[in-house]
């Protein structure tokens, strides 16, 4: 649900000429209010259409009911978020902070030569600490070479725990080990964040944490 609409207007699918039997759009489909939606393709979105016979649509039809289904509040905030959506400008913006974020997250790690990378994609960014991929260079990285069970915990546990609440203290709250950057956050958010992640690499390192 986190590929929707962030990665491109018609989302990762879209970017990467995907067509899906089924897909799931998660809130941001309703500008933020309660909704979602499941799309597909017509014959299989047909199974929930009501067809006029009564005892197929009240015995053998796929029921199709929520308590927001229909909403107009949130129907009317979702036309205006995906027309902005559609434009594919609040995807660029989100992802050029991201990048930055990335690089500049990047260079600290390789400037204090301490272990670690910072990667993702398009808006997306994800901090492993304690390992270094084969091909780190201080830049942005996409698809780090760090082994699957490093990439899926980021980092030790307690380490991970040490890193959040320094942060924290910097006065920056990451999500998990990470971020979702949104077409909101400003320039200076940006600087924040990797003042904040520069003051916290400097005190684990101080600590013994980080090699």
């Amino acid at each position: 649900m986190v590929t929707g609409f962030r990665w491109s207007p018609g989302g990762a699918q879209g970017l990467h000429g995907i067509t899906p039997d089924l897909t799931t759009l998660a809130k941001i489909l309703a500008g933020g209010f309660p909704g979602g939606a499941v799309a597909g393709k017509r014959e299989i979105m047909d199974l929930l259409k009501f067809s006029g016979d009564d005892e197929k649509d009240h015995r053998s039809k796929i029921r199709h009911q929520g308590t927001f289904n229909a909403n107009p509040v949130s129907a009317a905030a979702g036309i205006t978020c995906l027309e902005i959506a559609s434009t594919g400008e609040p995807q660029k913006e989100a992802a050029n902070k991201a990048a930055e974020i990335r690089k500049a997250l990047n260079e600290i790690i390789r400037s204090y030569e301490v272990e670690g990378c910072v990667y993702g994609d398009s808006s997306v960014f994800h901090i492993t600490l304690g390992a270094r991929p084969e091909d780190f260079t201080g830049a942005d990285i996409k698809n780090p070479k760090l082994p699957p069970e490093i990439l899926k915990t980021g980092m030790e546990k307690n380490l991970a725990k040490l890193f959040q609440l320094s942060m924290l203290v910097e006065g920056i709250d990451f999500f998990h080990l990470g971020g979702l950057v949104s077409s909101v956050h400003t320039d200076e958010d940006v600087e924040k964040t990797v003042k904040a992640f520069e003051n916290t690499i400097q005190g684990l390192r101080r600590e013994g944490m980080l090699k």
